[in-house]
């Protein structure tokens, strides 16, 4: 493997940090949707043996931040594809790199304010069937 590894195959710096800043966004996104899962699924049976979140609604919030994802991380898939990085044989519009990072920050913080206040309502909910 190692040996058809040249130079050449390394990103560009614009590349690099577009990454970085693709990395953090999704961090910020996908936690705010896994906080949402824990709090949503969480599971305190102690029977047949316990469990943090119920499987179903691990297994579906998994297949959500999938989804998710590729959401947020289409606008620079998109400029991969314009720039030739990814050939496919249909032609698509050229989108600039930093217009694909501001279109992908946009469907992250979108996707972060909404999933946060999706969790903190199911908190509140949560918490008010603890105290009964």
């Amino acid at each position: 493997m190692w040996r058809y590894w040249n130079s050449s195959h390394r990103p560009s710096p614009d590349i690099a940090i577009a990454l970085l800043i693709e990395s953090v966004l999704l961090i910020f996104a996908l936690g705010a949707v896994s906080l949402g899962a824990g709090i949503k699924g969480a599971d305190f049976g102690e029977a047949p043996r316990p469990r943090m979140v119920r499987p179903l609604t691990a297994f579906v919030y998994m297949l959500l931040c999938l989804v998710l994802a590729l959401a947020i991380f289409s606008p620079l898939l998109l400029y991969a594809v314009t720039i030739g990085y990814i050939p496919i044989p249909v032609p698509l519009p050229k989108i600039d790199l930093y217009v694909a990072i501001s279109v992908s920050a946009v469907i992250a913080a979108i996707v972060t304010f909404v999933f946060y206040r999706i969790a903190s309502k199911n908190a509140e909910e949560f918490l008010r069937k603890a105290e009964i």
